[in-house]
């Protein structure tokens, strides 16, 4: 249960509550009268913060921005809404790990194409044309551009 206040303290923070409100802009509703009561309850810490930075910083504390504060620290996530954040989240995870995967093998064949041209030209005479190489040279172009779109 997120309050836990006894019938004499809750009487209290409403008090508190409707003198906080009176000096603001916002509208006296259950939005308004929500995140006044969690802040002076001290129930929800980092609200009490986003609270006090704006009080600091004369924001005014108008409906948009109570709104923005009830939406951002007192408001549950419905169950269907988790529930798509969990699945686009999964969703991004599983393309992450395929896509790297895929830049893993792709770098795999990548550094045995640039491996076998490195041992042909440290195995060929100084003299020799490039005609020979001209495979090896084709597939490392070829490794390459494979290698560049995995990582796009």
């Amino acid at each position: 249960m997120r309050y836990r206040e006894s019938r004499e303290r809750s009487a209290e923070v409403f008090r508190l509550v409707l003198a906080q409100m009176a000096q603001h802009p916002a509208a006296f509703n259950p939005t308004t009268f929500a995140v006044w009561y969690e802040h002076l309850a001290g129930v929800n810490a980092v609200l009490s913060r986003a609270l006090e930075q704006a009080v600091a910083g004369k924001e005014p504390l108008d409906d948009e921005r109570i709104a923005a504060l009830f939406a951002r620290h007192v408001a549950d996530l419905d169950e269907t809404t988790t529930t798509r954040i969990r699945e686009e989240f999964q969703n991004l995870m599983s393309r992450m790990a395929e896509s790297a995967a895929s830049t893993g093998a792709a770098a795999d064949e990548y550094g045995k194409t640039l491996d076998g041209l490195h041992r042909t030209l440290a195995a060929a005479p100084a003299a020799t044309t490039v005609d020979p190489l001209l495979p090896q040279i084709a597939q490392a172009a070829v490794q390459t551009g494979t290698m560049r779109a995995s990582m796009a």
